[in-house]
């Protein structure tokens, strides 16, 4: 049995996002669908941290393009990875998991340079992957060279890369077809994003925030107790 989930380029997801991740066999990190400028529940370029005055945006600024534009296409302003946003994640410097990740932060975020947004999304998205040692083979959906458009897409993301099982976010019940799923004798396991509970050191406390956040908060046993829970 290969289970395969897949998602959009976003910038320091949520916890529920790496633990779609951990519990697959492979992830399509789908870099070449279109980029959501403007849309307001959209965190491909921005996410949720914690601050004492609620949770905070931090945004990669992006230049402007054609509302059709792919992530993978979308290229950041120049100089916008300034000590600025470092500063912004620095509210975390007295929590508990600061000093394990301060370092390797301050270089992705600071000393590292990118051209475009899906290069700084999958340079974190992989840090984070690597380091709690999620062994999730790892797929850019570019790689695939698939044309096909929703429902028919995830189908053909499965066939491509030899999955059976396919672990689905409940919003897309909305738009997969089922039929044509068992038709190609491949299951439909639908996980609920629900950000898990966990005490932060901080007060007041937030929920669904950056997994930066869970980062800072819990230890390595933790997350990856949460992250490898079995899929119901």
């Amino acid at each position: 049995m290969t289970i395969l989930s897949a998602h959009q380029s976003q910038f320091l997801p949520w916890p529920p996002y790496f633990r779609k991740v951990a519990v697959a066999d492979v992830f399509v990190w789908m870099d070449n669908v279109q980029f959501q400028r403007g849309k307001a529940t959209s965190v491909q370029n921005r996410n949720k941290i914690w601050s004492p005055n609620g949770p905070l945006w931090i945004t990669l600024p992006v230049q402007k393009s054609g509302l059709a534009t792919n992530i993978c296409d979308v290229h950041l302003v120049e100089g916008s990875l300034s000590k600025k946003s470092w500063k912004s994640i620095e509210v975390y410097r007295n929590s508990p998991y600061w000093v394990e990740h301060a370092d390797a932060l301050y270089k992705l975020l600071c000393e590292k340079r990118y051209t475009t947004l899906d290069a700084i999304n999958f340079a974190f998205f992989s840090y984070i992957i690597e380091y709690y040692e999620i062994s999730t083979k790892i797929i850019l959906m570019s790689e695939l060279q698939l044309n096909e458009q929703k429902s028919d897409l995830v189908l053909a993301m499965c066939k491509a890369c030899g999955a059976n099982v396919y672990l689905s976010g409940t919003g897309s019940s909305a738009y997969l077809i089922e039929d044509d799923f068992a038709a190609n004798s491949i299951e439909i396991r639908y996980l609920e994003s629900v950000p898990p509970i966990y005490k932060q050191f901080k007060s007041p406390s937030f929920e669904g925030l950056s997994m930066l956040d869970m980062m800072m908060n819990q230890s390595m046993d933790e997350i990856r107790r949460y992250l490898l829970e079995p899929v119901s």
